[in-house]
């Protein structure tokens, strides 16, 4: 589909005799953010991998980027996908580099020793990543020194040193106190505003959906239990369905928040 970023079409994942996506299909426009939504194990992490190709579907046809997956060198796409998550960021955690060399790690997709000479003109851009997000005084700091909040603000800038058109931010505000979690999010909001990329996030807590994510899909053991624009989408009904118990659902300003029934 022309201006397509994100193409599934009944795609089906089976292992071990099980089916853990099962004919999910689902279509991300430029111009349209995400939320993906489910309860553990809903199969968040399998349709992320789907995404990034690291997991091929047993049944059904993945295009990203405009590219379907079997006729696109995969290395290639990956440097169009910004991606933050945990994991990347307990790497990064544990080592001690200063967060001029984490961010520009991104513009070579590696964690550590670069297999390319870094230039001023890689730790310009890294500087100019960091101002992004509002973080451009800790480009000199060492990571492991920073806030959880300021180390995913980090890990953002690095993702974007390669301008990427979609950008998944996988439970992001994992670890963060409510004051953090707030900053945090609305210098995605920011970021959104700015333009230039398609952003996907995802999570378990509705109370994260600020009002750029336009659109969300909800998960439930790996089928698509409801999807489109946000206010359609998140209903005391669904989330009622989509974490299996009771919920009631109310907007406060523009934000969703639940609490069982």
């Amino acid at each position: 589909m022309k201006g397509a970023v994100v193409e599934l079409s009944n795609v089906t994942v089976k292992r071990d005799g099980r089916i853990l996506l099962d004919s999910v299909t689902w279509t991300i426009l430029q111009g349209q953010h995400w939320a993906l939504l489910g309860a553990n194990g809903s199969g968040k992490t399998l349709t992320l991998k789907m995404l990034l190709g690291h997991l091929w579907p047993s049944e059904g046809a993945v295009a990203v980027l405009g590219h379907a997956f079997g006729s696109y060198d995969l290395r290639k796409l990956r440097r169009h996908i910004g991606w933050v998550n945990f994991d990347i960021q307990y790497q990064f955690m544990i080592r001690r580099e200063s967060v001029a060399d984490v961010v520009v790690s991104g513009q070579f997709g590696t964690i550590g020793i670069f297999d390319q000479p870094v230039t001023d003109e890689h730790r310009l851009t890294a500087k100019a990543m960091l101002e992004r997000v509002q973080i451009g005084a800790l480009i000199e700091r060492r990571f492991d020194t920073l806030s959880f909040g300021e180390q995913k603000r980090v890990l953002i800038a690095r993702a974007l040193m390669t301008e990427p058109r979609l950008l998944i931010l996988d439970e992001p505000c994992t670890g963060l106190d409510p004051a953090a979690r707030e900053r945090f999010l609305h210098s995605v909001a920011d970021l959104a505003a700015a333009g230039g990329h398609t952003i996907l996030f995802v999570t378990h807590h509705t109370e994260e959906l600020l009002p750029f994510l336009s659109h969300t899909l909800l998960l439930k053991e790996g089928r698509v239990l409801a999807q489109g624009m946000t206010p359609e989408v998140i209903t005391s009904e669904n989330l009622s369905k989509t974490f299996s118990v009771p919920l009631r659902m109310q907007t406060v300003e523009g934000r969703y928040w639940t609490q069982p029934c």
